[in-house]
């Protein structure tokens, strides 16, 4: 569904009101990943500010957002004891540091 509120917009594959365990957004906070407390795809919001990104801009940074905030959902599952199963990779509080700088190299 695509909602419109003004300058922003929420593209939402769940209920944006619920409430989201992890989110991961661009420095400027134009572009902005949420995922369920279950680690599925919640929603983006985008500013006005991304219609000056080409389409493959905004989808590669929605995609390593999304990357992020992923890799933020794995560090509080272990965080709380439910940590991966065997064969998961284990992502560390370092990766996460690192892939968050390089994104903020790169955002909008």
């Amino acid at each position: 569904m695509l909602y419109g509120t003004g300058a922003l917009m929420i593209v939402s594959g769940a209920d944006c009101a619920t409430g989201h365990a992890v989110e991961a957004a661009s420095r400027s906070g134009a572009i902005r990943v949420a995922l369920t407390s279950e680690g599925a795809w919640a929603g983006v919001r985008l500013t006005p500010a991304v219609m000056a990104l080409s389409a493959a801009e905004l989808a590669g940074q929605i995609v390593q957002l999304n990357t992020l905030a992923y890799m933020r959902f794995q560090l509080k599952q272990q965080a709380a004891g439910d940590g991966p199963t065997v064969g998961q990779r284990v992502v560390s509080p370092a990766e996460v540091d690192r892939f968050t700088a390089l994104l903020d190299a790169r955002s909008t």
